[in-house]
């Protein structure tokens, strides 16, 4: 059998005397050849052959698989792998759905990546069945993974001094710093260039390769810098740039050497500017600004780094004022100004400032006290009135049963510290709830400052006439752990009405005029 439709015709011939009679009769079968094709595709490319697209290190990568029944006959159980993915099963185009691929129908398949370096190659294959027989295709695809790199060795007086301290040299010594800059990569690179963290940009080129401004895979380019050493250990880092299309890539190494010198530092505290090493210190007001002054200075002949500031009551102090020539190196003779603020508090106060700093690993240290003294007075007072009157003597306010009474209860601060948990309580009326508080004269906060004033207000009546009536408002106050306290009394007066003339009106009437007689004395006195 040969593939496709055959045709053939059978034909018979046979003689009588001279006659001949003949027939004939057609026949056909039909050759059936499953076939199966791929082709894979890198980003899009028909990549059969190295190097394939070039894609960017860690870049996404599209593989795409299509499948085409090549063959006469329908295939059914389609299998599509990659050598290096395993089986691809992301189906993007599914031809007309069904799981039949159907002759000449087209099945697209994709699967994604993330490029790697160099040279990569994978391989797509598909199988399909047609009863028993299984036919299959398969298709390389490629792509170059760029990956550009660069490498730079930096030595100081040709040793290869990553760490410290390096060679070791005398004050004022010859140093010359090497910069060998490698192409790594495994594509070209251009805009190169070469700078030092403390020398800046370095442009003297010593050896340049193959002398064009391309630095090709695996060349070389030399160039140098050179300067005095000064005293410490000596850290600078050569830094290398260049680019490969609109990717930049770099690479710095590091180099030391020693100059053995005398690492000092030295601090001085200040409180609101006065340098109050001993006890008292200035006198301040409570809650006033307080701002401490922490001079740092490098006293040694070796630059410092490292250098931090603290306090044993504010902790470490950040906030720096002057830095000097702003950078993070304390050079020899150069000063830092910090800072801190805060409000003063009760009392004696004293704080110790003291600072560290490192020569390569060796710390140098110093500390300085400084003082402030507050004297704190805390007090309160109240002042207790029926209608507006400050009955502080009996007999106090006439009043009749049913009359209107406000209690007002002014409390203020007469000290000079605030207040917290400010309580009025009266021993008639019971504790007098800030629900009552009329007025704050400085703020609506619940801390009573000093000279301020809060005020309360209670309606009431009288519910029955006694003669002589008393009541005591007491507050109290804390401040720094200290409680204060005042009180305050306050009095009315109240006649039964009885007819004037009974006996008993009579007494009254008598009792009264005493009463008032002895109040228009006590009055006069």
């Amino acid at each position: 059998a040969s593939c496709g439709q055959y045709e053939n015709e059978g034909s018979v011939t046979g003689d009588y005397n001279d006659v001949t009679v003949n027939d004939s009769d057609l026949s056909h079968y039909f050759g059936e050849c499953p076939d199966i094709d791929i082709e894979k595709a890198t980003n899009g490319e028909d990549a059969d052959t190295a190097p394939g697209p070039g894609v960017m290190e860690g870049a996404a990568v599209t593989w795409t698989y299509v499948v085409t029944n090549t063959g006469n006959v329908n295939l059914s159980n389609i299998q599509v792998s990659d050598d290096m993915l395993g089986s691809i099963t992301n189906i993007i185009d599914h031809g007309d759905g069904d799981a039949v691929l159907s002759v000449g129908e087209v099945w697209t398949l994709e699967a994604t990546g993330t490029a790697s370096c160099g040279q990569y190659e994978n391989e797509g294959s598909v199988t399909g069945d047609y009863g028993s027989t299984t036919v299959n295709d398969s298709d390389l695809s490629h792509y170059f993974g760029e990956c550009p790199d660069i490498d730079i060795e930096k030595a100081t007086n040709g040793e290869d001094a990553d760490t410290a301290p390096g060679p070791s040299l005398d004050v004022g010594d010859a140093v010359t710093w090497t910069y060998v800059v490698t192409n790594t990569g495994n594509v070209n690179l251009s805009n190169i260039q070469v700078s030092d963290n403390i020398l800046g940009s370095i442009t003297t080129i010593i050896d340049q390769g193959d002398g064009d401004d391309v630095l090709s895979v695996g060349e070389v380019w030399t160039l140098e810098a050179t300067g005095s050493a000064s005293c410490g250990d000596y850290a600078n880092i050569g830094t290398v740039t260049g680019d490969y299309n609109e990717i930049t890539v770099s690479d710095e190494d590091p180099s030391h050497y020693n100059v053995v010198c005398a690492p000092n530092i030295d601090i001085e505290k200040s409180t609101n500017g006065v340098d109050a090493d001993t006890a008292p210190g200035p006198v301040l007001v409570y809650g006033s600004n307080v701002t401490w002054e922490y001079v740092v200075r490098n006293t040694g002949n070796v630059y410092l780094t490292n250098v931090t500031v603290n306090d044993n009551q504010l902790g470490t102090i950040t906030n720096i004022v002057d830095k000097g020539n702003g950078d993070d190196t304390l050079l020899p003779g150069e000063v830092w100004t910090y800072q801190a603020t805060g409000s003063a508090e009760c009392g004696q106060y004293a704080n110790i400032g003291d600072v560290i700093g490192y020569y390569g690993s060796i710390p140098v240290t110093d500390s300085d006290p400084s003082h402030y003294n507050v004297i704190c007075e805390p007090d309160i007072d109240i002042e207790k009135y029926i209608n507006g009157e400050d009955a502080d003597q009996p007999p106090g306010v006439l009043l009749s049963v049913g009359d209107e009474i406000i209690w007002t209860f002014v409390v203020e601060n007469t000290g000079n510290i605030p207040l917290e948990n400010i309580v009025v309580d009266d021993d008639k009326l019971g504790i007098i709830p800030d629900s009552a508080i009329i007025s704050k004269s400085i703020n609506n906060d619940d801390i009573l400052d000093p000279g301020e004033v809060w005020t309360y207000e209670l309606n009431d009546s009288v519910k029955e006439c006694v003669p002589q009536y008393k009541n005591t408002a007491t507050v109290t106050g804390e401040a720094e752990g200290e409680e204060v306290t005042d009180k305050d009394v306050a009095h009315y007066y109240c006649q039964p009405v009885v007819p004037l003339l009974s006996p008993v009106g009579m007494l009254i009437f008598v009792a009264s005029l005493g009463l008032v007689g002895i109040f228009y004395l006590r009055r006069r006195e």
